[in-house]
């Protein structure tokens, strides 16, 4: 009985050893162009793979949003125009991740490097004519 009783409780432990491994929380990243001064995202993209829901991949997030955002490289300030449609003045947009439909958005230190004007939902210079 008591060589019984040490199998089982080997058993339970090699098994939860490997359920525990197996079962590691891992989430959707996601980037967004978020006004710095404010909490809503103008743009949001989810990436299409799940990463690990603790600080590495909080990291490897922050590293595929900023190489998507290089990829788009001079276009941030179009396309946040064109999404808001409207007229706005010396808007500083910074990029921001989230992991695991975590509540709340993390500033990634990365910013547009000049404020966003738009007139009628096109770029403008900002004090000056739309481009």
């Amino acid at each position: 009985m008591n060589k019984f009783i040490r199998i089982v409780t080997l058993t339970m432990i090699l098994s939860s050893a490997v359920l525990g491994a197996k079962l590691e929380l891992t989430g959707n990243c996601s980037c967004a162009a978020i006004q710095v001064s404010g909490l809503e995202p103008i743009l949001e993209q989810s990436l299409q793979f799940n990463v690990a829901c603790n600080e590495e991949g909080i990291d490897k997030c922050e590293r595929l949003c900023i190489a998507l955002v290089s990829a788009a490289k001079d276009k941030g300030p179009e396309l946040i125009c064109d999404k808001l449609k409207g007229h706005v003045s010396n808007m500083h947009v910074g990029l921001f991740t989230r992991i695991c439909d975590a509540n709340g958005w993390k500033f990634s230190g990365l910013k547009i490097p000049d404020p966003v004007c738009c007139h009628e939902g096109k770029p403008t210079q900002c004090g000056g004519t739309p481009e």
